[in-house]
């Protein structure tokens, strides 16, 4: 139950990460081209055609670079940082903006007169209110202690501008504008990691990773029975955050769950893929509502509460919930919560699925209960 992420939200994440790392490639190239064949000798353009192309490809990443930091405010991960998380998107949007005009000058100015642009007021001040709002942004992620990467990466990004602006000369401001770019590829590389991958799926994947190596190399592939272990790992898992579109417990309103997870996994696979694994996980939970019109969360909490979530599962299961043949899994969630407006209730739900031997689903069981 937890794992299930929306349609809406991961395409968001697809389309932030594509976009952050358009950003950094876009302007790396914009810049590093020139190293490469330079199109302007002591402050004159040589090159007019060559000089626009590398022109508009910074007019193409600084407006990337407008779509992934909006894209950024708008992720469900995000939803919780507050006025000031807000604030620093829209300020860092605000100066991402100054550059578009800066570029977009620079490139009419450049093919039509063939001289070097002006309006470098526009890059300076653009990239200053870009650096503020990326620190406030940042510091504010870090804070919520969601998506942590990218709240350093943001920072690290913020420290990348200040240098490209108060060091003018090169290589100092190239080296700047270089370690931006890295930044953002990265910020770009931790968006699109699976929006659902949680302490239990992310360990499943890597251990059924290994079964496939190991199996490669010994050639048990066929085997006929489980045999002895070739994997057996515990794992223990400290304030791992889990974002998760859900709804509200007891009243079914659609909400995004903020979840803290600390527990212990123990997963064991044989040499014929099947696998056997069980988990406890006490779970600090943050719900707040979806807002009907817009779908997404307002920032404030609506719950808070605690809960206990036991699972497990064996046979021959794949990481995503199906199954390649017989097998089970089962999970329980028990908790408590306290509402905004001060009243408590307490929950339990619970789910177990039955695979035949073609690993088709014969039994799917669900309950809910709150008082």
């Amino acid at each position: 139950m937890l794992e299930r992420i929306s349609a809406h939200a991961g395409s968001g994440a697809l389309r932030t990460g594509a976009s952050a790392i358009t950003v950094g490639v876009l302007l790396f190239a914009s810049v590093f081209a020139g190293y490469l064949f330079s199109a302007e000798n002591h402050g004159k353009v040589t090159n007019v055609p060559v000089q626009s192309l590398y022109i508009a490809g910074f007019v193409a990443g600084a407006a990337a670079l407008i779509v992934a930091l909006n894209g950024l405010r708008l992720l469900p991960a995000h939803a919780s940082l507050g006025r000031a998380g807000r604030l620093g998107f829209w300020t860092a949007i605000g100066g991402a903006a100054l550059l578009l005009l800066f570029a977009s000058q620079a490139l009419v100015s450049t093919a039509a007169t063939g001289d070097e642009p002006g309006g470098f007021v526009l890059f300076g001040l653009g990239f200053l209110l870009l650096a503020g709002g990326q620190i406030v942004a940042g510091y504010s992620i870090l804070r919520a202690g969601a998506a942590r990467a990218t709240g350093w990466l943001l920072l690290l990004a913020s420290t990348a501008a200040v240098i490209a602006v108060a060091v003018p000369a090169d290589p100092f401001h190239d080296l700047g504008l270089f370690l931006f770019d890295a930044a953002w590829i990265g910020i770009g590389l931790s968006v699109l990691r699976p929006a659902d991958s949680t302490a239990r799926r992310r360990r499943m994947l890597g251990c059924s990773a290994g079964v496939g190596l190991l199996l490669a190399l010994t050639g048990a592939t066929g085997a006929s029975a489980a045999g002895p272990p070739v994997v057996k790992e515990t794992t223990a898992v400290v304030n791992e955050v889990e974002i998760t579109s859900n709804a509200h417990p007891c009243t079914g309103q659609p909400a995004q769950w903020t979840i803290i997870n600390n527990g212990t996994i123990y997963f064991t696979a044989f040499a014929d893929g099947t696998v056997h694994f069980t988990g406890l996980l006490h779970l600090t939970l943050v719900i707040d509502l979806l807002d009907p019109l817009t779908g997404l969360p307002d920032g404030t909490p609506d719950a808070t509460g605690t809960a206990t979530d036991a699972f497990g599962g064996n046979g021959a299961l794949n990481e995503d919930g199906t199954a390649f043949g017989k097998g089970e899994d089962s999970f329980a969630l028990n908790g408590r919560g306290t509402n905004a407006d001060g009243s408590r209730f307490n929950f339990h739900l619970s789910g177990h699925h039955v695979f035949d031997s073609a690993g088709n689903m014969k039994l799917d069981l669900f309950r809910a209960h709150c008082a």
